[in-house]
């Protein structure tokens, strides 16, 4: 039997696929078929006592009934055995339990010698107490010497089976996480936004791992953890509502990583208390062991990411350090992403810098540049009349010279305000330098382009028709003059239009004491 056992465990082909299930299958198996060995089972206490869970059982199980393992709400043990189980006890003492006890004449009838034994041993899985055999049979078969030492080898190699399997296990997870700590690499240089990141990183951990459920939490204001991403068996379900600042939420591993800033790890999830309320979630999804640990974000905590497995006792040191370089490898990730986008609003707002006035905001010279080939060719598109004009402001040397430059700053953003308020959207301003300025008026319908024309520059000249405050309760005025050429009249490209446009500005502007309008349209010289 026992050279059955260690050929068992010493097959490598054998041992690469079982679980700890098939390992005690297997033992009890093999128990029951000596003709001595009356019942085998393999069981662990439930939580919160009432039984025993049985991992494993083969043989006789009819023999009787003081033998059967403990299971729900069944009676503790029978009067033969006292008021505590064998199994139990043994357990509870961790340490190996022989039991004889005799059955009266009407239970032993047919049914071999009344004496009958019970030896319950306690199994471990390093140094923690995982679970109790407990063989059945008569007392002169299974009490003597040998049968003693054979026990207590039995259980020496169902442990070396059972570290082995560890040993195969944690040799897969790690080789697991480093697969998904390269996966990760990729999704953190391939992804676009943050969502994008977190879920990607929360999926390839859970195909590339051991990991049924990943998730990633953060506080939000009134100090509830959001979800940000999850994937996996009930991470789509983990409760709401969890309290950063609720002390009856201390308990929870998610918090406490929060708190402490500091991966908190539980290697057996049913067995804490301060978790009972949780139980039934936690059992319903085999969760039995989880970490969180700490997403630091520009060197400052930002979140929380959760590794849930559904085996006990997972996280040992070289996992705990990988889950670690995880979190780790996501907060560069991140860094690097805000790095990203940093660039991309620094360069926008050069952007915006270059193409703007710093004085009012408005469009300038280089923005008009870029603008003015578009808006020709949309005119050219549509066969619209487009209106260029050079506007000049009357009087306003006058104004900086008694008021003083901050004065007259103050008067050309405050104007600059007005007129960009009466223009439409597809009409443009800039500001040259100075107090020069050039408007852009689009879509006018060549059939009616002078009342067009009329009405949108009577709209603009009401920009200085209420007076400037250049001090308290005084007020300065300026004027404008303009000067407008016409596409495609009177030139086809930007260049010939705005010089156009600056000598009639300037003809309008030599006769301001005696024209009727503050505006004029370019007429080719010798025209009527």
């Amino acid at each position: 039997m026992m050279a059955e056992l260690n050929q068992f465990s010493a097959d490598p082909a054998t041992m690469q696929h079982i679980s700890d299930h098939d390992l005690y299958e297997f033992v009890c198996r093999v128990l029951s078929q000596n003709k001595a060995l009356k019942l085998a089972w393999i069981g662990s206490p439930q939580p919160g006592g009432g039984g025993f869970t049985v991992l494993a059982t083969s043989g006789e199980l009819n023999w009787h009934s003081d033998c059967l393992p403990i299971q729900g709400e069944q009676p503790l043990a029978s009067s033969q055995l006292g008021k505590e189980h064998p199994a139990q006890r043994c357990w509870r003492e961790n340490q190996t339990l022989f039991l004889s006890y005799e059955l009266p004449p009407t239970d032993c009838s047919g049914s071999g010698p009344a004496a009958r034994s019970i030896v319950s041993l306690p199994i471990h899985i390093g140094s923690a107490l995982s679970a109790v055999l407990t063989i059945c049979g008569h007392s002169e078969d299974i009490l003597d010497q040998d049968a003693i030492s054979f026990f207590d080898n039995l259980v020496l190699s169902i442990e070396r089976g059972l570290q082995i399997i560890r040993q195969r296990n944690q040799f897969m997870r790690l080789q697991g996480l480093y697969r998904a700590l390269m996966q990760q690499a990729d999704v953190v240089l391939r992804a676009q936004t943050v969502p994008d990141m977190l879920v990607g990183t929360c999926e390839k951990l859970v195909q590339e791992t051991p990991f049924n459920a990943i998730y990633l939490r953060k506080p939000n204001a009134d100090g509830v953890m959001d979800v940000l991403a999850s994937t996996g068996s009930g991470a789509q379900e983990l409760p709401d509502v969890i309290s950063v600042v609720a002390e009856s939420a201390r308990d929870q591993l998610i918090v406490r990583a929060w708190l402490t800033q500091k991966t908190a790890i539980e290697n057996d999830l049913l067995g804490n208390a301060g978790l009972a309320e949780y139980h039934p979630f936690l059992r319903a999804h085999r969760w039995h062991s989880a970490l969180v640990t700490p997403v630091r974000r520009g060197g400052e905590m930002w979140a929380v990411i959760g590794f849930v497995c559904e085996e006990h006792d997972i996280f040992d040191p070289q996992t705990v350090e990988l889950c670690e370089r995880v979190a780790e490898l996501l907060g560069r990730g991140l860094d690097e992403l805000d790095n990203k986008q940093r660039l991309v609003t620094l360069q926008s707002e050069e952007a915006y810098r270059a193409r703007h006035d710093r004085l009012t905001d408005l469009p300038n010279r280089f923005a008009l540049e870029q603008y003015l080939p578009q808006a020709l060719a949309r005119a050219h598109n549509d066969d619209r009349v487009l209106a260029l004009g050079m506007m000049d402001l009357d009087d306003f040397k006058p104004v900086n010279d008694q008021f003083g430059h901050e004065v007259g700053d103050h008067l050309l953003r405050e104007l600059a305000q007005r007129l960009r308020s009466r223009l439409r959207a597809q009409d443009y301003i800039v500001r040259l330098g100075g107090d020069e300025f050039v408007v852009v008026i689009g879509d006018i319908d060549p059939d009616h382009a002078i009342a067009h024309l009329q009405l949108a520059l009577s709209r603009l000249h009401e920009a200085v028709e209420q007076g400037f405050e250049v001090a308290p309760n005084r007020l300065a005025t300026v004027g404008l003059s303009g000067g407008f050429a016409l596409y495609p009249r009177d030139g086809e490209d930007g260049d010939t239009l705005l010089r156009k446009a600056d000598a009639t500005m300037y003809q309008s502007k030599t006769r301001k004491s005696t024209r009727d309008q503050w505006w004029q349209l370019f007429v080719q010289e010798g025209s009527v």
